[in-house]
């Protein structure tokens, strides 16, 4: 293999493997809370702050522990989802408000 064909290829690869370090760190650095030992305001503004956080929570109807990601904007669900609220129990309330991404329904049926 030539050098300047040598070249080519590593930088390629550097770049691609440039592209995939920023998805790989913000996968592994997603800041976890429980909604129990924080204010409804204090949720809120972690949530706010970091964009998106996954938060611990007791279910109020059957009691179960819940693990949901709650986000600040649009920009931090998928394509195709919308923003969805749902409340959760913090230390100061049962019903503080949050945002989810979650998926839309199709209205028509698939044939």
């Amino acid at each position: 293999m030539s050098s300047s064909l040598t070249k080519k290829v590593l930088g390629s690869a550097m770049v691609f493997a440039g592209l995939l370090t920023p998805s790989l760190v913000a996968a592994q650095s997603v800041t976890r809370v429980d909604a129990s030992r924080l204010s409804c305001q204090a949720l809120q503004g972690v949530i706010k702050d970091k964009g998106a956080v996954i938060v611990k929570s007791r279910s109020l109807i059957s009691g179960n522990r819940l693990s949901e990601r709650y986000v600040s904007r649009r920009g931090f669900c998928d394509v195709g989802q919308y923003i969805q609220y749902r409340t959760v129990a913090t230390s100061d309330v049962n019903s503080c408000s949050v945002k989810l991404c979650s998926e839309r329904l199709n209205s028509r049926p698939s044939r």
